[in-house]
């Protein structure tokens, strides 16, 4: 036996000694076999159609045809990809050497994906359990220091990344040491951490080889295989909203954040500003066992708290929807029930970029959707444009989307006047507010989380918009003048104006302040220029000017100088009546007449009769027709 053995030995030495040559020749000839569980593989039997991955036996070799064209492998993010290429030689004992040929995204993965360092930029090698970057770009084994991996050299950590992805390198023949598999792990990242505006395919392919010596004794790389194997990865995504205004920076929930994002708030959007915005990042709630995405719209405060929007305010959001997928198409569609507010209007589909549409929802809340919360239902869906035949991205909807927009109660309040001015119940002995020929005013403030709005009921007068102040909480002051000047006539009469404080599209009752102005009984106010004469001739009251300065003892006693204008000038006492007065009794009391006190009483009515008894306390004017060099009168008069 030992003598067989030792001349099998010789003869085998003698033939690879005697054909180096033509041996080297013949074994360029051979090829590597990519084996089950490659990526790919399939069995060649005809009708067998499992994709991408079939049943087969463990080492059995793969239809060449369907092993060496691209394979088209799909996952989603946060997904992990494991993948395994396997190889075997037709010369045994020697090793199999499965080698990263090239192919990866431009940018070696670097912004996307969690790709394990192993692939994106060079490969591990071993210099005694010291990992090392690898320049030559070899998975496992390389030929001159990481000879294929026996079942024990698993569970060594130098060989198997712990991070972002890893490659166990294993032999499954110890003994012949022909057969290699390299297991790749794959933690692809969170679709919120990318920062692709697509992803890409990631194309990484291989090459088996495996290594002879010819009797020089020197090793090499058997340089052909039975193909370059090609397996191409595509990232598939779940669409995701965007929109604008939003009150920042931040991506909406299932949208991507990348690492870099600079986070800061939009200071043209909130209650200060009166203009309402998305609050980003939104929400998810679980409605009905179902998960929803809320994103909710209004003016927030400094607080978070949502005001909403207003009534008569048109609300406008543009709202995009976007796929990360290569090859990707996107559409949007209003869910049935509940679908929009009512009176809302939502765009169609408009392209607003290549794997984008965007949509526009403009709303105008009416009187009666106030204090109300009102939904715009929608939801999103991506679709592929890619041949089957590349295993494209399926068909993916998002949650149900809700814009949830509260409608804002108006709240309106009066700072001045803060209460009625005037007497607008019959009260004779009131003396009265106003002078004639002096204007009355006052100013008007009122404040409302809406536009406030002041309206005026009442007979002509001055009344006009001074400013509008912002209040910095999210109200605002509006200031009104209000004034009216009486004139001769208007002498004892009294005038009522209602001003309605409240939101300027009218949805809260409105609160109403009265004004009462009452005009003063004999008293006139000095026009500039005017003398004791022409004032006297102006309101019509006596040609005597003495009766005039009787009632005026500080005035000027020259009739024809000039008064000091925008002076109270009173052209006699005021009686009060008392019980059984008529107008002749106090005609002949004060030496006047009728007429007289018919003309300086314009609240008496000229068919008042003249023996009529008057009520009691009523006001009048008395003016003698007399004159007097000072006052005498023995009454106690009321100015």
């Amino acid at each position: 036996m030992a003598s067989r053995t030792s001349a099998r030995t010789v003869l085998t030495a003698v033939v690879i000694a005697g054909l180096a040559g033509s041996c080297h020749a013949q074994m360029q000839k051979q090829n590597t076999t990519w084996i089950y569980p490659t990526l790919g593989c399939r069995a060649n039997r005809a009708g067998e159609n499992c994709f991408p991955n079939c049943p087969m036996p463990a080492n059995a070799r793969c239809e060449k045809a369907a092993v060496c064209k691209p394979t088209y492998v799909k996952t989603g993010f946060n997904n992990l990809v494991e993948f395994t290429v396997a190889a075997a030689n037709p010369t045994p004992p020697d090793k199999v050497y499965i080698i990263r040929s090239g192919g990866e995204p431009l940018d070696k993965g670097k912004s996307c994906c969690g790709f394990s360092p192993l692939l994106a930029e060079d490969i591990w090698s071993v210099v005694p359990k010291v990992p090392v970057l690898n320049p030559h770009g070899v998975i496992a084994p390389d030929i001159a220091n990481w000879p294929p991996m026996s079942l024990a050299d698993i569970n060594d950590e130098v060989r198997v990344a712990q991070t972002m992805g890893g490659i166990v390198s294993m032999n499954l023949d110890p003994v012949n040491l022909n057969i290699t598999w390299v297991k790749f792990a794959w933690n692809v990242t969170k679709q919120i951490d990318t920062s692709f505006a697509v992803t890409p395919l990631y194309n990484i392919t291989f090459d088996a080889r495996y290594g002879y010596s010819l009797t020089d004794g020197e090793k090499r790389l058997h340089n052909t295989s039975a193909c370059t194997k090609q397996m191409i990865f595509r990232i598939c995504s779940t669409p995701f909203f965007a929109a604008e205004p939003r009150d920042s920076t931040l991506p909406l929930i299932d949208a991507p954040k990348p690492a870099d994002l600079l986070v800061y708030d939009h200071e043209e959007c909130g209650l200060a500003k009166h203009t309402p915005c998305l609050r980003a990042p939104g929400r998810t709630e679980l409605v009905n066992g179902v998960l929803i995405n809320v994103f909710e719209m209004g003016m927030f405060d400094t607080l978070g708290n949502n005001h909403g929007v207003r009534v008569g305010e048109e609300v406008s959001l543009t709202f995009s929807l976007t796929t990360l997928d290569l090859g990707g198409k996107v559409k949007m569609q209003v869910v049935d029930d509940p679908g929009l507010p009512i009176g809302a209007i939502l765009s169609d589909d408009s392209a607003c970029g290549s794997h984008s549409v965007c949509r526009t929802l403009t709303w105008t809340p009416r009187k009666g959707q106030e204090g109300k919360v009102h939904d715009a239902h929608v939801v999103g869906q991506a679709y592929s444009t890619v041949d089957p035949a590349e295993n494209p991205c399926d068909t993916v909807y998002t949650k149900e989307t809700v814009y949830r927009i509260p409608v804002l109660t108006p709240q309106s309040e009066w700072l001045a006047p803060v209460e009625n001015l005037g007497q607008t119940d019959y009260n004779p002995a009131w003396p009265g507010n106003a002078v004639v020929g002096t204007e009355f005013n006052i100013t008007l403030q009122c404040k409302s989380n809406y536009m406030p709005k002041v309206d005026m009921d009442g007979s002509a007068a001055r009344f006009e918009l001074v400013e509008t102040k912002d209040m910095g909480d999210g109200t605002r002051l509006r200031v009104y003048s209000f004034g009216y000047t009486p004139k001769r006539g208007d002498e004892g009469a009294t005038k009522v104006w209602h001003f309605h404080c409240g939101d300027d599209q009218y949805v809260a009752p409105r609160l109403i302040r009265t004004v009462a102005v009452k005009t003063k009984l004999c008293s006139y106010t000095v026009d500039a220029g005017e003398t004791l004469s022409t004032m006297t001739r102006r309101y019509q009251l006596s040609t005597n000017w003495l009766n005039v300065w009787n009632a005026n003892p500080m005035l000027l006693t020259d009739p024809d100088l000039d008064l000091a204008a925008g002076s109270h000038v009173r052209i006699g006492p005021v009686y009060s009546v008392k019980n059984g007065d008529t107008l002749e009794t106090i005609a002949a009391q004060f030496s006047t007449t009728v007429k007289k006190l018919l003309s300086v009483n314009p609240h008496l009515t000229p068919e008042t009769a003249p023996d009529l008894q008057l009520p009691d306390s009523m006001r009048l004017c008395v003016i003698a027709c007399t004159s007097h060099p000072s006052p005498t009168y023995s009454y106690k008069w009321a100015y």
